[in-house]
């Protein structure tokens, strides 16, 4: 891993900790939960902005590849739920108080809507590497040269 690969890596997980460390004692100080939204939303940001930055930095436009976008969105999604949780699980707890059904229901819902992410983000990949060598000795048996898996190499934007 090259050194500005890992400077941007850390340097994203320290700005998460930062926002954490921020709204956590206002959540406290102010008695509002509304605070502790604003580090799950953004942890999220911050993971879509570092992953954009890196694919620029090895020489790929982000937005043109699809593969760089499932994995954005698959990152994002896994550090949104890890933070989500850990602020329901850890800091609601300050209060002796049950927490809220709506909040019960969050975590249960982005549980699934993560599981289903992460779920075709790898069969995706396992797709590709069980059907691509298939396909190429389709094509050498046959003699055609034909992309019978243009999904396993999409470029958006016509590229």
């Amino acid at each position: 891993m090259r050194r500005s690969t890992l400077a941007i890596v850390i340097g994203a997980f320290i700005l998460i900790l930062l926002l954490l460390a921020l709204c956590i004692p206002a959540s406290i100080y102010l008695k509002n939960d509304m605070w502790l939204a604003i580090p799950v939303v953004g942890a999220g940001l911050i993971v879509i902005a570092a992953c954009i930055v890196l694919a620029h930095e090895s020489g790929v436009i982000w937005i043109s590849s699809a593969e760089h976008i499932r994995a954005t969105i698959a990152i994002s999604i896994v550090t949104e739920y890890m933070v989500l949780v850990g602020v329901v699980a850890f800091f609601h707890g300050w209060r002796d108080v049950n927490v809220p059904t709506v909040t019960q229901t969050l975590v249960t819902n982005f549980t699934s809507i993560g599981g289903v992410v992460v779920a075709f983000f790898f069969g995706h990949l396992l797709t590709c590497r069980l059907v691509k060598p298939v396909a190429r000795r389709l094509n050498q048996k046959t003699g055609t040269n034909r992309k019978n898996l243009e999904f396993c190499t999409m470029r958006l934007g016509g590229g």
